[in-house]
This record gives C-alpha cells, sequence and structure tokens, in this order.
C-alpha cells in the first residue's frame, strides 16, 4: 500500500460465518465498537454468512452489514468430532463432495465482493473464513486470521489452513492455549499474537452492586 496513505483512509472488511451470536461473535462486536469510538473515521464493513441478531446489533453501532449467505452444503460441512471411525469419515468425504460446487461458487461471489470494496485490511472470524479469505482476496490486501477454536483438533480444517496460511498476513488469537494450537498447525511461518477479548465495563464493572455466591449457592 502507499505509504502516504492516512489514518482516515483504512478501510477494514470484517468476515464472519454466522450472524448468530456466540462467543467469537460477541468478541467481534465488541471490537467494532471499541474501533468505530477510538477511530471514527475509520470505514468498517462486516460481512456475514448468515442473517441472524449480529446483523442488527452491528448496525446499530454505525457500521455497514452485508449478508452473503453460505449454500446449504458449505453452511453444514464440519469436521468435529470426525475421523473417529471410518463410518464417520465416510461422511465427512461425502458432505465435502457435496460442497466442493457450492464453496467455489462463494469464493467467487466473495472475490467480486472484496474486489468491489477494495479493504486495506481484511479481518476473518471462523475457520471456514478463514480459507475462503486467503483465497478470495485482492492481490496485496493482508489478511488477518483471528482465531477462537483449535483447529489442530480438526483433521480437514487444519489440512486448508495450512495450504492457505502463505496468503494470510498475521493471526490473532483470544488465547495463549488457541495461539499454541494455532502454532502446531501453522508453524512459525505466521506472525501470532493473542489479544484478549474485550470486557464493556459499561456492562461488567467491577464496582457496584455483588453477590455472594458463595452463600448463594448453600
Amino acid at each position: 500500500h502507499d505509504r502516504r496513505q492516512t489514518t482516515s483512509a483504512v478501510s477494514i472488511l470484517f468476515l464472519s460465518p454466522t450472524g448468530q451470536i456466540g462467543g467469537a461473535e460477541a468478541a467481534l462486536h465488541e471490537m467494532l465498537a471499541g474501533l468505530r469510538d477510538a477511530h471514527p473515521s475509520w470505514s468498517l464493513h462486516l460481512v456475514v454468512a448468515s442473517e441472524g441478531p449480529l446483523v442488527e446489533r452491528v448496525r446499530k453501532l454505525g457500521v455497514s452489514v452485508e449478508v452473503l449467505a453460505f449454500p446449504p452444503a458449505l453452511a453444514a460441512l464440519g469436521d468435529w468430532g470426525t475421523g473417529a471411525d471410518l463410518w464417520s469419515t465416510l461422511k465427512l468425504f461425502a458432505r465435502c463432495a457435496a460442497a466442493i460446487a457450492p464453496a467455489f461458487s462463494y469464493w467467487r461471489r466473495l472475490g467480486r465482493l472484496l474486489r468491489r470494496r477494495r479493504p486495506t485490511v481484511i479481518h476473518s472470524n471462523g475457520l471456514k473464513m478463514h480459507v475462503l479469505a486467503a483465497w478470495a482476496k485482492p492481490r496485496r490486501t493482508p489478511v488477518v486470521w483471528h482465531f477462537h477454536d483449535f483447529a489442530g483438533r480438526r483433521s480437514l480444517m487444519s489440512r486448508l489452513l495450512k495450504r492457505s496460511m502463505r496468503r494470510c498476513s498475521a493471526i490473532v488469537t483470544n488465547s495463549r492455549s488457541v495461539a499454541d494450537d494455532a502454532r502446531s498447525v501453522c508453524g512459525h511461518a505466521l506472525p501470532i499474537h493473542s489479544v484478549w477479548n474485550a470486557v464493556d465495563l459499561g456492562r461488567f464493572s467491577p464496582d457496584g452492586p455483588r453477590l455472594d455466591l458463595d452463600t448463594l449457592a448453600k
């Protein structure tokens, strides 16, 4: 990128595999809220792969949101807990085969969206989005993978991440243990930074009323 580029021209595009609210999505929401307050001139845009409460919550922050829905076969694809026996491995292969064409179609659509948006940086949440972002990104656009999961426990995804990591610029993790797991998958080819999830002190304050949990548990 041009070194003369000012911070006011920064554009970050975030990718989430779901519009539902889980731990990773709650952390993403807090990150967007913090960035909106700290850098109001930055352009922030979220692309989600399904509708859900995250969409409306992020829009309330003043961040633009676009839904680019996963095809059903891609949305259903996952390898958590597979490989324990031959039958689960065969089912995984069948799901992969069914998802190839939809995944290719989604990759092309995502690539067109990213080229149209031309972000300064792409930030991906979720293992599927990490792989898709790496291959759909415009040339010379850095991609940051934000890990909230233990990818090393997933046989398919760990292989895909290894094949895609050279198209990624850095990894952010939500803990040291997740960082260690990411390193077991990607080695030392990428810088890995542990950044703890933010806490909204307006909602979770160390001051104010407190409950005596020991007494309540009796």
